[in-house]
């Protein structure tokens, strides 16, 4: 991994250590490492985003809605 990423306590995701790790702006109520130099995190709305570096293998990745 060369990045990390945090919640802020005003719930905005402070990144560092990889510039290809920005995250989206805004609020988010929990977010997680999701690989190598990679984040998600789930916005209040319940809707997930995600950042970071992702290789032409992951060139179809889309999360997955969240369910009712």
């Amino acid at each position: 991994m060369d990045g990390y990423c945090a919640l802020r306590t005003d719930r905005t995701v402070a990144c560092w250590g990889d510039r290809e790790l920005l995250p989206p702006t805004g609020a988010f109520t929990d977010m997680a490492i999701a690989g190598w130099s990679r984040a998600c995190g789930i916005r209040p709305d319940a809707t997930l985003a995600c950042w970071g570096r992702w290789d032409a293998s992951d060139d179809e990745y889309e999360p997955s809605p969240p369910e009712e």
